[in-house]
């Protein structure tokens, strides 16, 4: 079940891994610098604030970084192994029920905020947790139909 992907010019890997932590360095970036600046306005009516919503998808989006640099280039079976544990038994699930939180934030107790800036960052972030989530089915979906196609 598990193998290395195969062959890919080392090139397309550097710039596909380079791009994405680029991305998610912006989104968690700018997702810390809007908490800080909103850190005292109460948007939220229940649950957890949306700043701590906001700043927790931020230090994930930072932290995902240097963790996915950790098994980065790993082209081995025991690679493989560690790589997909990783996506789909930690960073799936956290982004499903993050997201689930969030826009339960999000669109029930924090309507009264839709023209703050931190709404829009919360939306964002929202959509990029989603946008994440439908890169890593696609991904558990085209490893499925290649262990598929195997056998």
């Amino acid at each position: 079940m598990f193998s290395p992907e195969p062959n890919v010019k080392w090139s397309q890997v550097i710039f596909q891994y380079i791009l994405s932590s680029l991305i998610s360095l912006a989104y968690g970036i700018a997702s810390i610098i809007i908490y800080n600046m909103n850190k005292e306005i109460n948007c939220t009516t229940e649950g957890i604030l949306l700043q701590d919503w906001v700043l927790g998808s931020g230090l994930v989006y930072c932290i995902a970084v240097p963790l996915n640099a950790t098994i980065f280039g790993i082209r081995n079976k025991y690679g493989a192994i560690i790589y997909y544990t990783y996506l789909f038994l930690l960073y799936f699930p956290f982004n499903i029920a993050w997201s689930i939180v969030g826009s339960v934030m999000l669109f029930k107790y924090s309507m009264n905020c839709v023209d703050n800036a931190l709404w829009q960052m919360a939306i964002s972030s929202l959509i990029f947790h989603w946008i994440t989530i439908l890169f890593i089915s696609w991904e558990m979906i085209s490893k499925c139909i290649k262990i598929q196609d195997t056998k």
